[in-house]
């Protein structure tokens, strides 16, 4: 494989790493500037492929619109019209507005490179006469360009609007016709490269400081549909959805089976905390009942208690003949010489509270004594 060595360039955009350059002969394009020849059928894949002038036929016309896409779709209905031969892919790029329009460059693709295209399977293709007009001049330019294997050079001229215009010449031709053609100002700026590595570094730099607008118009439309691509990207669907799948089935399957053995769980800890709920429950049920009975048994007033304090506080000759006792409340009937006496002496016990006589006093006839009847309230409990 012969090898031509230009001089070094930088690395220039991303995608300008490795670019592909078809014409008469085939060259890659790496940063380090170390240009080599391949074969057809072996140059692998390119996301730039660079168009030799050979492979394709330039015009610039004017068209009653301003949308690329309309053009490019009314340049398709009819190509005899436009171009010498039957195209095989149409570029457009709009160079200016007018009034009523706007005028296009159209570069129309050969038949013959449409292979070669179809095997590199790049992100854009780029006509080589496209890429002087996206430097920034604000005048024309003339170029003029040494071929690959043969003796004749392209000129090319480019004006301040970005318009290009390009024509392959022999070695020896005048190219005074071609400027006269085309109103080059006899004035106008000219750049002339004398050998083909050299033209292929200033491709190569001027594709490097392109901005991706610049680019945009040359977009390989049929990228996503050719066979190169077609199978890893239909691959890398059929993977994508597939994961996208297995997320699915997961992201439902996790909280489901969560769920499940939360349940299983929950059933096992409640059949054994059911006894211990039930033996819960039953110490509750005890201890309430502890708590009435405790409660009946202190509210329960002492009848010994009851009788020490009758005994303490009843007068001389008094005698109780009935004693009734309803909870706290105490009644009693009796004789004594002072029954008034008697009420007092309970009445200033702590005991007792709420004393007084049930009955009217009467008196005794046979004792000479006081009948009485009075009843109370004995607060003292069982400790």
């Amino acid at each position: 494989m012969e090898k031509i060595k230009p001089k070094n360039i930088s690395a220039g955009r991303l995608m300008s790493r490795r670019c592909l350059y078809v014409g008469s002969r085939n060259f890659l394009l790496p940063p380090n500037g170390d240009f080599q020849e391949v074969e057809s059928g072996k140059t692998g894949w390119a996301p730039i492929m660079i168009i030799g002038r050979e492979s394709y036929f330039e015009t610039v016309k004017d068209f009653p619109m301003n949308n690329a896409g309309e053009v490019r779709a009314a340049v398709s209905m009819d190509l005899v019209a436009h171009c010498p031969f039957a195209a095989s892919m149409v570029l457009v790029k709009k160079i200016a507005s007018r009034e009523g329009g706007s005028t296009f460059n159209l570069w129309f693709l050969k038949p013959q490179i449409t292979e070669q295209i179809e095997a590199v399977s790049p992100w854009f293709i780029i006509p080589e006469t496209a890429l002087p007009a996206c430097l920034p001049a604000a005048a024309e330019i003339l170029y003029r360009f040494p071929r690959a294997g043969d003796d004749g050079r392209l000129l090319l001229r480019v004006n301040g609007r970005g318009e290009s215009r390009s024509l392959r010449l022999p070695a020896a031709a005048d190219c005074d016709n071609f400027n006269r053609s085309l109103g080059t100002h006899p004035d106008a700026a000219s750049k002339t490269f004398t050998n083909f590595p050299d033209y292929l570094a200033f491709l190569h730099a001027t594709l490097a400081g392109c901005r991706l607008p610049q680019l945009l118009p040359f977009f390989n439309r049929g990228f996503l549909t050719s066979e190169k691509v077609k199978k890893p990207l239909l691959r890398c669907t059929a993977a994508a959805v597939f994961i996208f799948c297995l997320y699915l089935g997961l992201a439902f399957f996790i909280p489901f089976s969560a769920e499940k053995g939360l349940k299983r769980e929950n059933q096992a800890l409640n059949s054994k905390l059911s006894g211990l709920l039930l033996q819960r429950r039953q110490l509750d049920s005890l201890h309430h009942r502890q708590q009435q009975l405790a409660d009946t048994v202190n509210n329960y007033t002492s009848k010994i208690a009851l009788f020490q304090l009758l005994a303490r506080s009843l007068p001389p000759r008094t005698v109780i003949r009935q004693l009734n006792m309803s909870g706290n409340t105490v009644e009693i009937s009796g004789l004594s010489p002072q029954a008034s006496q008697l009420l007092s002496s309970l009445s200033q016990k702590p005991e007792v509270s709420e004393a007084r006589f049930s009955s009217p006093l009467r008196e005794d006839r046979q004792s000479g004594r006081e009948k009485f009847a009075l009843m109370f309230r004995f607060s003292r409990k069982v400790k």
